[in-house]
């Protein structure tokens, strides 16, 4: 049983579309994380990133890692997915296109897109840390969490805005 030209064919309830490919529906929203693979900080997020996707992966929002910087390579990215059990896309944004465009500035730093690529959010993760490198005995602001939720529920995002420490990014 085989789809014509130009059809689609349903098959247990997924849709292949007629080169084969699995039609996936345009995000809602997407959380670009800014990385680095020598930050302490980005490694310590490793499971809290894992944990979003996994949870809103399913509800439309898409998670992209991106590495800014000159000098990372594909074999320190693949590095990074596996050491950290990484299970999002992560991408190398060495001529610092997307830094530029969202003014990234710290690794980790998060910013969320609507399906309009408008900036809903940016900054922290969480308020894990309170300092670079100095992790609270518990987190208690889930910046990105919040936003997600109150976004899917057709409310305001809430706070926009949240300053981002980190691994600062260097350009040159």
């Amino acid at each position: 049983m085989g789809a014509m030209r130009g059809s689609g064919l349903w098959m247990a309830g997924v849709l292949f579309c007629s080169m084969g490919a699995l039609h996936n529906p345009a995000p809602k929203y997407t959380a670009y994380f800014f990385l680095s693979d020598g930050c302490p900080m980005c490694q310590g997020y490793a499971g809290t990133m894992n944990r979003l996707a996994q949870e809103y992966e399913g509800q439309g929002v898409r998670f992209v890692g991106i590495f800014p910087n000159f000098y990372v390579t594909d074999s320190a990215i693949a590095s990074f997915r596996h050491d950290f059990d990484i299970h999002f896309e992560l991408k190398k944004d060495s001529g610092f296109v997307l830094t530029e465009r969202f003014k990234a500035s710290i690794t980790p730093e998060v910013f969320l897109t609507d399906a309009n690529d408008h900036v809903v959010y940016g900054g922290m993760i969480d308020n894990a840390y309170y300092q670079p490198g100095k992790r609270r005995g518990t987190t208690s602001i889930f910046y990105l969490k919040n936003a997600l939720d109150n976004l899917l529920s057709n409310r305001p995002v809430g706070l926009a805005w949240s300053q981002p420490i980190g691994c600062v990014i260097v350009k040159d």
